[in-house]
This record gives C-alpha cells, sequence and structure tokens, in this order.
C-alpha cells in the first residue's frame, strides 16, 4: 500500500508559502502567486504539480509570468469576456535558467525538503523575478512575446501592446498582416479575429480592408509575416513516438496512439511545437501533447476521449 502524498504536498505548499512572502508575493489560490510591478502589472507564479501517485512524491514546475492590466482589461472589453488575472506572458522556469531546459524540483517523505524548497525559491528569485519585471512593461511585452508568448494569442496581445504605447502604424500592420494571412472564414477563430480586429482598427481609425499595393512579382510571392511569425525559431517539446503514444492511450486515444509510431519527423516536430504552446499555460505535459497529436492527426483540435487521465494498466510502472 502506498503512501498518500496529500499531507506531504500540504507541508510543503506551506514552506513555499512562508518564503515567497519574503519575495513580496503572495497567495491567490493554492498554487498560484503574484507580486506586485507596479501601477498597471502583477508578477505571476502557478506551481505546477506532477504527482506520483502512491509512491510518497510530487514534483513542481515553476511557471513564471506577467499580467498587464491595461492590455488585459483592453482585450476583455473588445470581446466582451470576463476579466480575471491572466498571463500576458509566460515561461516554465527552467527555459530561463541557463540550462534553458524542463526543469522541476521533486518533494518526497524521505527527502531534505525544506533545502529542495530553498533552492527553488532561490532560482524563482535570481531567473523569475527579473523575467517578471521585464516583461511587466508594454515594450518588454512587444520585445518578448514573440519568443515566449502563445502564438495564437500573440496576434491579439501584440497589436494591443502597439497601441496602449500609442504606436498606431504598428499596430495596424499587425492587425492587417493578421487579416492577410490564410483563414477559413467560417472558422470560430478567425470570427473572433475579425471582431476584434474591426473593433481595435475603428480605435486607431483606420479601414478593416487591408490597403491596395501594387507589388512587383517577387514581392507578390514573398509571404507576409504576421503577429505569430515573429520569432522564427520555435521551442518544442522533445519526445519519442513510442513515449507519445501512451500518453495518446491514457486519454483513450487507442487509434491515434497506433499511427503515432508511423508519425514522420515533420509531424512530429510540429506536436512538439504545439505542445509547448499549450504546456506554457501550465497544462500537464501529457494532456498537452496528447492535444497537439490530435490536432496535427486530424486537422484539427478537439478535447481528448478521456477528460481524465487513465494510468493503471496503460503507463509503464502502474
Amino acid at each position: 500500500m502506498g503512501r498518500p502524498t496529500a499531507p506531504l504536498i500540504r507541508e510543503v505548499l506551506e514552506l513555499i508559502g512562508q518564503k515567497l512572502a519574503q519575495l513580496g508575493m503572495r497567495r491567490r489560490t493554492e498554487g498560484v502567486y503574484t507580486c506586485d510591478l507596479g501601477m498597471e502589472a502583477l508578477g505571476l507564479l502557478g506551481l505546477n504539480r506532477a504527482v506520483g501517485r502512491g509512491q510518497g512524491w510530487f514534483e513542481i514546475n515553476p511557471v513564471i509570468g506577467a499580467h498587464h492590466e491595461r492590455l488585459e482589461r483592453l482585450w476583455d472589453e473588445i470581446m466582451g469576456t470576463k476579466h480575471g488575472i491572466s498571463a500576458t506572458i509566460s515561461m516554465p522556469i527552467g527555459y530561463l535558467m541557463p540550462e534553458n531546459r524542463y526543469k522541476a524540483w521533486t518533494f518526497a517523505f524521505e527527502a531534505d525538503d525544506e533545502a529542495v524548497v530553498e533552492d527553488m525559491v532561490a532560482a524563482i528569485r535570481r531567473y523569475g523575478i527579473p523575467f517578471m519585471r521585464i516583461n511587466g512593461t508594454l515594450p518588454g511585452i512587444i520585445s518578448n512575446l514573440p519568443k515566449y508568448g502563445i502564438r495564437v494569442y500573440n496576434a491579439y496581445r501584440l497589436p494591443l501592446a502597439h497601441f496602449l504605447l500609442g504606436d498606431k502604424d504598428a499596430a495596424t500592420q499587425l492587425i492587417h498582416s493578421e487579416l492577410d494571412s490564410p483563414h477559413n472564414p467560417d472558422d470560430l477563430a478567425a470570427q473572433d479575429y475579425r471582431r476584434f480586429a474591426a473593433d481595435l482598427l475603428s480605435r486607431l481609425g483606420s479601414p478593416m480592408e487591408s490597403p491596395a499595393i501594387h507589388k512587383t512579382g517577387a514581392e507578390k510571392a514573398a509571404p507576409q509575416p504576421t503577429a505569430n511569425d515573429q520569432g522564427k525559431h520555435r521551442s518544442v517539446i522533445s519526445l519519442t513516438r513510442e513515449h507519445l503514444a501512451v500518453n495518446l492511450r491514457t486519454y483513450g486515444e487507442d487509434d491515434l496512439a497506433s499511427r503515432a509510431l508511423t508519425l514522420t519527423d515533420e509531424q512530429m516536430r510540429r506536436i512538439g511545437e504545439i505542445a509547448f504552446d499549450h504546456a506554457l499555460t501550465g497544462m500537464l505535459l501529457a494532456k498537452a501533447v496528447t492535444l497537439a497529436a490530435i490536432e496535427v492527426l486530424e486537422g484539427g483540435p478537439r478535447l481528448p476521449k478521456w477528460s481524465r487521465r487513465k494510468l493503471k494498466g496503460i503507463y509503464p510502472g502502474y
């Protein structure tokens, strides 16, 4: 009979909360902390957990972010959505550290958990707080969103950041570039973006239609950049086809799991890119790669067949 991890988690989270309070961070909900960066921004910290069920251990992967209040409130106003504290920009802390890879801290009944907490909080202080401060400003957001932002949302946030800085030309150009990129007009996401674009362009005093520009043949052939194209080299989650197949099965996707073993290198790279974007939201990595595989293999997103991951009898060791 394994040892339940709930008491261990409560003990460690209490200790982490005490240490984070010394950095000026306060708890919003379990595993979510904020710190004041000034009049317009909050630093965000998410303590994402993975639990070794019945094995007496769990790990925390801190995700660092910043919330720009004016930008996010304007976006919610345009789209008619309820305003809340969401990350304008975020990144798992391991990718902010010199190693530039996934990093988690493991806690167990037999370990010196206080020393592990000290090490994790020291990394948050050294690498996380500076990231929050830089990206709590509009210039920082404009500079770093192409690298750290979720690409589907960059098309919204980058024009908004330029608009709030007073750079109407840059905001207008980004919107028209996105509108001119290939989209299925019946796609709900495309319709949402056109609604957003119409509202922001009206505030910019610009027409919805792109201005006609006469170009040479070579210029016409050249693809036009969009907000999502900024930052050419994208980060990916790297995994084997076999590991992907196992994760798909844990969400009930047996048919896709059988196809995963024959995926091309290009399909695996694309899955890694999409999964990385999902993971930035704090999503469990297994679910991130499952959603990414569904999108690549079926040509569009949907939820997995099982809403909750099942490990027993599927995942090795369970």
